[in-house]
């Protein structure tokens, strides 16, 4: 069916716009988080990341490697993240682009102590118990690469750059800010797990 043959017929060049309306018109009363459930990477088709990637580097204050999560897991690709690191004192620092792995510390309140009551209080707050606090911890996974610049500029910055590609080829590039050069890499697409489509 044509719309020259048939007046009920749709013209194909708003067949694009026509499918957005009527997409819209269905969730309009949805709520936001049904929404944000419905379209999340896990749900759809985009190719995203299975595990985190992130950076260690040696933070001086505490004199031992820290992790930070660049790209969280079940991020849609392509995707770019950049972070910058202040600079060690003797101008080296050492970049490791990581799979982060997380774990789940759980908190649990201080039980209280079995004093004298109010009398005052009511049977109900017997039966409140306070929650326990749930964190997510990331660790260092395994090392996808290493990147060093030396002699930096003491006080500077280094900037750490992040790239995935759709064929989940990995870019990484590190520079200080302001200066010439720096170091680039890649690594194939294969090195970097994924789930969906690709």
């Amino acid at each position: 069916m044509a719309p020259s043959t048939s007046a009920t017929a749709i013209n194909p060049s708003e067949l694009a716009s026509r499918g957005a309306a009527i997409q819209a018109s269905l969730i309009a009363e949805f709520e936001k988080e049904d929404i944000e459930q419905s379209t999340h990477p896990a749900v759809t088709v985009t190719p995203h990341l299975k595990k985190a990637i992130g950076i260690a580097t040696v933070a001086e204050t505490v004199n031992e490697e820290v992790f930070e999560t660049l790209i969280d897991a079940e991020t849609p690709i392509p995707v770019r993240r950049t972070v910058q690191i202040p600079v060690s004192k003797d101008g080296d620092v050492l970049v490791k682009l990581c799979e982060g792995v997380s774990s789940i510390k759980v908190t649990k309140p201080e039980p209280k102590a079995n004093g004298a009551k109010d009398e005052d209080d009511d049977d109900d707050d017997d039966d409140e118990e306070e929650e326990e606090m749930r964190e997510k911890i990331w660790s260092i996974g395994s090392t996808l690469a290493e990147a060093a610049v030396k002699g930096a500029k003491k006080g500077g910055k280094v900037e750490v750059q992040v790239s995935i590609g759709a064929d989940l080829a990995v870019q990484l590039l590190v520079r200080e800010v302001g200066g010439k050069g720096g170091v680039r890499g890649n690594l194939e697409g294969s090195t970097v797990a994924s789930n969906g489509s690709a």
